[in-house]
């Protein structure tokens, strides 16, 4: 049984009144605590230094005419659209090296960017993890929720994919952080655990704020003629160390679509469910995210279960990476919750080329990286045959020793679908 609220909530606003002739329904406030990062997360230019002891990067931080180039429509894709059906998996076929961009998903995660992979996950994470610093030690367990959400929700961005990162092979592996001044710094841990279906799992903490989060995501891409559907499955746990207290990101992702893949404008949509819940405090929120006229809209209800009832406590609505603002049910004033286009991210750090991991994203594609940003295709493709057959072999061999997992840093509870993080 639910109903509304009829108590007066805590706001999550400003000091400042609204000025005088405001029209009705402006936003009030912005939340207060989070840290203001420099913009050192901005793409760069430069090409990067490959020495042994050069700083390593990911080219999913760096811009250049390859995230736009032109592709033929009667060259690559033409030849690569006419072996699709309609329904196809397209996460089970090998696609050329001049559609995908010369980067993992992993590296995406770790970095927020403008795409999707484990480097993909990593930059997401990485980039907004810094909105949770100190709300554990947030008194209002309204303001808590809505802060957690409000970190959720900076993963599903705005889109503008000319194409699409890697699919990880089986063990890849990211390891990454990044360091705002004055405080420890906070590590990403990413990694590719199944290959079909694929699944990417990562571990993000910072032990001085007592922020942990696990999270698990699988991505199935279906061929559509000129639009291509992206389901999501997986979801994650953020958990307060030092309290203990826990949400669970039941729907962490919801699903997309792609329009116009083969000819016309291509456009990207988040379209779907997204559903968290923190069972010690009672709140819970389920947002729906689709396209309304061209724009990537998000909202939905947050509840309050107190006993068998639930309350509706507030509404939330905005734009995928944009702003994010709730309205509480006794009130009609919004508040901003969120402005993704305010915030700033940390620089996300490697380490030294000679310092990564074999299996790390950057040295599993590097020659297919190089080849892809230089224009010299056949050898980029050359590069990522070489890769996938090595995937291959590396499973056989593990297969005839009688390895079940692959996984160094996750593994699965028995009877569940979860990965959960390594703890030495």
């Amino acid at each position: 049984m639910s109903k509304t609220a009829t108590k007066e909530s805590p706001k999550l606003a400003s000091n400042k009144s609204t000025p005088k002739g405001t029209p009705k329904g402006t936003p009030k406030g912005t939340p207060k605590g989070s840290p203001r990062v420099s913009r050192a997360s901005a793409l760069r230019v430069e090409p990067p230094s490959l020495g042994p002891d050069d700083e390593a990067v990911s080219f999913a931080e760096i811009d250049g005419e390859w995230r736009t180039r032109s592709i033929s429509v009667f060259g690559v894709v033409r030849s690569f659209v006419t072996q699709l059906k309609l329904g196809q998996d397209m996460t089970r076929i090998s696609m050329p090296a001049g559609l995908l961009y010369p980067f993992s998903m992993l590296e995406v995660n770790s970095r927020v960017v403008t795409f999707l992979t484990l480097q993909v996950f990593s930059g997401r994470e990485l980039g907004a993890f810094h909105l949770l610093f100190g709300v554990p030690d947030e008194q209002d367990p309204f303001i808590r929720f809505l802060k957690v959400m409000a970190w959720s929700l900076s993963f599903v961005q705005e889109e503008s994919w000319h194409k699409k990162p890697y699919n990880p092979v089986l063990g890849e592996v990211i390891h990454t952080n990044s360091k705002l001044e004055g405080r420890e710094a906070t590590h990403f841990i990413g990694e590719q655990v199944s290959h079909h279906p694929p699944v990417s799992a990562w571990h993000v903490y910072n032990k001085e704020e007592g922020i942990e989060a696990t999270t698990n995501a699988s991505f199935g891409v279906q061929f559509g003629g000129n639009s291509v559907s992206v389901t999501t499955e997986g979801g994650g746990v953020v958990r307060f160390t030092k309290s203990g207290e826990t949400y669970d990101l039941v729907q962490k992702f919801p699903g997309a679509t792609i329009k116009n893949v083969v000819w016309g404008t291509r456009r990207m949509y988040w379209e779907g469910n997204i559903h968290m819940k923190c069972d010690t405090t009672g709140y819970s929120v389920r947002l729906t995210a689709q396209e309304e006229n061209y724009i990537n809209t998000i909202q939905g209800t947050v509840m309050k279960t107190e006993g068998e009832e639930e309350i509706e406590v507030a509404t939330i609505y905005g734009r995928c990476g944009g702003e994010i603002h709730y309205t509480l049910s006794d009130s009609e004033d919004p508040v901003l919750l969120f402005d993704y286009t305010e915030m700033e991210r940390p620089k996300t750090n490697y380490g030294a080329w000679k310092d990564l991991d074999p299996m790390s994203s950057q040295m599993v594609w590097k020659d297919v990286n190089l080849s892809s940003v230089a224009n010299e295709m056949s050898q980029a493709d050359a590069a990522k045959k070489k890769v996938e057959q090595d995937q291959r072999t590396r499973n056989a061999d593990k297969k005839e020793a009688g390895e079940e997992s692959h996984s160094r840093h996750f593994e699965q509870v028995e009877g569940a679908k979860f990965w959960s993080f390594k703890r030495s």
